[in-house]
């Protein structure tokens, strides 16, 4: 069986902010050697994992996780040293003072984002990106020579720890804990005779790149697996969604979605005494759920999302038992609902 937090912890060590996905190949070929047949990487930067089925009319499943994370490119190397960065997907910049990040360039580079203090500040307003600043404690000379330079990615810097009860706090859970998940429900569904797809796809924090995926695989059903705002005590009385820890993944019901199979899911999350609740996106669940159904001729799809406390920051928090329900529920619902 999958090790939870052993593949979390070699997945979020690589950094794939978002166009440099491929830096985690070398774990995508580990897994594509031991579950599935086949590993491809198509021209918009999904990899998709393939594995075949023994009858040629199977069903065609597909799963998919986004692989790449929030953070930043470098914009500017200014002649003190200091770099400068735009963000790469939602960053709240009220997080980023005094924030540990490493700059990707010829060799990694440690760094410590700065700006000027709050209580020197004439204005009292939260800090814009363009006004924060990291220093290295290269010189600019030092920083060229490393080859650091306009669009050099910069990612938060490393780190996963283990919380008591099950709980792991690192970054890039969002969406690497997803893709955890769908190598243990493909796992689970060894023998089952479907041509099962596994994309991890690219650019899901700036873009629509799962599009090419779906569209190439062109399968029967799509099950899109994400992370959802888990709950805290001070958003319980506001409009704000969000679903408890420990107590399985957040179904979504939204206009987008195909309400036959999203019915179909919650009635056999029942009948298997999975946890999980409920969420109504409406017509946007922000995520790749929001792109998939709408490919070629229409593939239907539901979404899945894992409750995650700390979304997009260097700290984000899941459950490992909100894992291993999600797993089993998808491998279950593929094998006892989608394929019969």
């Amino acid at each position: 069986m999958i090790n939870v937090k052993s593949l979390c912890e070699r997945l979020t060590r690589h950094v794939t902010v978002s166009g440099s996905e491929e830096n985690a190949l070398d774990v995508i070929k580990e897994i594509k050697e031991r579950f599935f047949d086949e590993l491809i990487c198509d021209r918009a930067g999904n990899f998709i994992l393939i594995r075949h089925a023994k009858s040629e009319n199977a069903k065609r499943i597909l799963i998919d996780a986004h692989m790449d994370e929030v953070g930043f490119l470098v914009s500017d190397v200014t002649d003190e040293g200091f770099l400068r960065v735009i963000n790469v997907g939602g960053i709240d910049c009220k997080i980023l003072q005094p924030c540990e990040v490493t700059v990707h360039a010829d060799k990694e580079i440690y760094g410590v984002i700065c700006s000027t203090p709050p209580h020197l500040k004439t204005e009292k307003k939260p800090p814009q990106i363009h006004e924060l600043y990291i220093d290295t404690g290269y010189t600019k000379d030092d920083l060229e020579r490393f080859g650091v330079r306009i669009g050099c990615a910069v990612s938060f810097r490393y780190s996963m720890t283990e919380l008591k009860n099950g709980r792991l706090c690192g970054k890039g859970f969002d969406d690497k804990i997803c893709i955890v998940c769908a190598v243990m429900a493909a796992e689970m569904l060894d023998g089952c005779d479907i041509e099962l797809a596994v994309m991890l796809s690219s650019r899901e924090e700036i873009g629509k790149s799962s599009v090419v995926g779906a569209y190439n695989f062109a399968p029967d059903y799509a099950v899109v697996l994400d992370v959802t705002g888990a709950e805290i005590p001070e958003e319980k009385n506001t409009v704000y969604s969000s679903s408890p820890m420990a107590h399985g993944p957040e179904i979504s019901v939204s206009a987008i979605l195909e309400k036959n199979a999203v019915d179909s899911l919650i009635s056999y999350a029942e009948r298997s005494d999975i946890p999980y609740s409920l969420a109504c996106d409406g017509a946007n669940t922000g995520t790749n759920g929001n792109d998939i159904p709408t490919v070629s001729v229409g593939i239907p799809t539901v979404l899945m999302s894992i409750p995650l406390l700390n979304m997009h920051t260097y700290s984000e928090i899941i459950d490992i038992k909100d894992v291993e329900y999600t797993a089993r529920l998808t491998a279950g619902f593929i094998k006892d609902v989608l394929v019969k």
